[in-house]
C-alpha cells in the first residue's frame, strides 16, 4: 500500500499520479478530482484508477455517514449517495453478511464502474451475456405443397460466469459495461465500498446534483 505522503491534496488527478506515495482525502475533496478528471477531454480510466488506489479516507467519516444510509430492494446493502453528476454518480455502501447487489450490462449502459473496498471484504463476480436466438428448422406448410425458411422461435439468454475474485481492504476494481457484476458480502465481517459509475446508473433514478457533495 505504502506510506502516506504528507503535504496539501494536488489540484488535480494527474499531478496526483505524479507524486509519491498516497494521499488523505475527505469524500467532498474526491469529487472535486472527479470532477476535474471526467470533464477532462482525455479523460483516463487508468487516473481515475490510481486516484483511488492512492487515496487514503478517514474510517470516522464513513462510520459517521451509516445513519444516512438507506436499504434498497432485495437483500442488497444500505447505501449512501455522495455525488450525482451528469457525468458519473458516487455511492458509499455498507453490507451486512450475505448482503449482495447486481448490475445488469443494460443497468451499466456499456460505461464503467469501480469499486474500493474501505474495510472488510466482497466477493466479485462478472458474467459475459449474449442474446441468442434459437432458430427452427426449415418444415413444410400445412398443404404439404413447400416448405418455409426456419423461423426464429424465441430467444435464450447465454449467461457465462468470467471470473471470481475477492476484494480485500483497500483492493479497487475496474469493470466495463459489457459484463454483468455481482458483488456478495460473504464475510462475517461487515464491509464498506465505495463505488464510482460513469455514467450513474439510470436505476438510481436520481437528478444531477444530487447527493452530499
Amino acid at each position: 500500500a505504502g506510506a502516506a505522503a504528507t503535504g496539501p491534496v494536488p489540484a488535480t488527478v494527474r499531478s496526483l499520479m505524479r507524486t509519491a506515495g498516497r494521499r488523505f482525502l475527505s469524500f467532498r475533496a474526491l469529487t472535486k478530482l472527479l470532477d476535474e478528471e471526467l470533464a477532462r477531454p482525455d479523460c483516463s480510466d487508468d487516473a481515475v484508477t490510481v486516484l483511488l488506489r492512492k487515496a487514503i479516507f478517514n474510517a470516522e467519516e464513513w462510520r459517521d455517514l451509516i445513519k444516512e444510509a438507506t436499504l434498497g430492494e432485495g437483500p442488497g446493502p444500505q447505501s449512501v449517495v455522495l455525488a450525482h453528476r451528469r457525468d458519473y454518480a458516487l455511492r458509499l455502501c455498507f453490507w451486512d453478511h450475505r448482503a449482495q447487489k447486481s448490475f445488469t450490462a443494460s443497468e451499466l449502459s456499456g460505461g464503467r464502474s469501480w469499486t474500493l473496498v474501505l474495510e472488510g471484504e466482497l466477493e466479485e463476480r462478472s458474467y459475459s451475456t449474449a442474446s441468442a436466438c434459437e432458430v427452427a428448422p426449415a418444415q413444410p406448410y400445412k398443404n404439404g405443397s413447400s416448405t418455409r425458411a426456419g423461423a426464429v422461435v424465441g430467444a435464450a439468454a447465454a449467461r457465462r460466469l468470467l471470473r471470481v475474485g475477492t476484494l480485500k481492504e483497500e483492493s479497487v476494481s475496474f469493470m466495463t459495461g459489457s459484463e454483468e457484476l455481482q458483488l456478495i458480502c460473504d464475510s462475517d465481517v461487515p464491509c464498506v465500498s465505495l463505488h464510482l459509475f460513469c455514467p450513474p446508473l439510470p436505476s438510481q433514478g436520481l437528478l444531477p446534483g444530487a447527493g452530499k457533495f
